[in-house]
């Protein structure tokens, strides 16, 4: 038996060295974790037939299908810069976090976003659905913020005493350094939540729908904005340039889509540009 158990932990770790030129995105890493931890237990239950076939069902799932030789797909660190509507851009006089209500739109199943990231989200939520796939946000608040709630959620996560090597935010005028614990969280007035322009995805990570958000949220207008760290955070980067996919989803669904303000009438769709 030792004999075997030589042999795998050869073999693992000649896995472990290919899936380092393999891995190209948080879900193959999340297999490949799944399949160390249990690999080790596997070994030391001494079962070689079940540990080797777990070891192909892991790795096969695991591999990105264009390694495969199936078709491509976006790529997982697809980040474009946001486009801001011009309802929302520096001309316009609003302030981030300070929305006036007729410029937000409710989504589903839960919360706000500016009524052309709110179209935007509609259309890829349909489209996931009608591939079997659920997109919600982890909660109302992690759409579009106020300065307020930004401001409130802020100060609870950190603090004017320094922290040795932590995460550091400026706001008003002094540092603030991240308590021990807490997620990092944006200064009130500078996230892409503020402007409505922002989701987060609950179980962004799952295999299934993090495989179709890399392959379609370039469609839909939305672009990651931290790569790795956040696969659940998406921002809607196309301003008034509507995507075709969404002016599809807009055209068949004309009493589901926002309602543009006056100002906003002859920006709407902008047809001409597709």
């Amino acid at each position: 038996m030792l004999l075997f158990e030589i042999l795998f932990k050869i073999f693992s770790f000649t896995c472990s060295l290919s899936l380092v030129f393999l891995v190209e995105d948080s879900s193959t890493l999340c297999f490949f974790q799944l399949y160390w931890r249990n690999m080790h237990q596997l070994i030391s239950l001494k079962a070689p037939m079940f540990f080797l076939l777990f070891s192909f069902i892991f790795l096969q799932a695991g591999i990105p299908d264009k390694k495969r030789g199936k078709s491509a797909k976006v790529s997982w660190d697809y980040i474009v810069p946001v486009k801001f509507p011009s309802s929302i851009n520096k001309s316009s006089g609003v302030e981030a976090g300070k929305l006036p209500a007729h410029l937000l739109t409710d989504i589903k199943p839960y919360g706000k976003l500016h009524f052309r990231a709110a179209d935007a989200w509609h259309a890829m939520r349909a489209a996931a659905k009608a591939d079997g796939v659920k997109l919600k946000p982890t909660s109302a608040g992690d759409c579009y913020r106020s300065y307020s709630s930004q401001r409130s959620a802020f100060l609870t996560r950190f603090q004017l005493e320094p922290i040795t090597n932590a995460v550091t935010r400026h706001f008003e005028g002094k540092i603030w350094y991240l308590k021990p614990g807490f997620a990092p969280l944006a200064s009130p007035g500078t996230s892409n939540h503020n402007w409505g322009l922002a989701v987060d995805i609950f179980n962004a990570s799952e295999q299934s729908r993090i495989r179709w958000l890399i392959d379609n949220v370039e469609r839909f207008g939305w672009s990651w904005e931290l790569v790795p760290a956040e696969p659940w955070h998406i921002r809607y980067v196309c301003g008034d340039d509507v995507p075709q996919e969404v002016q599809d989803w807009i055209a068949a669904n004309p009493t589901l889509a926002s309602e543009p303000p006056e100002s906003e009438e002859s920006h709407s769709l902008n047809l001409d540009n597709h």
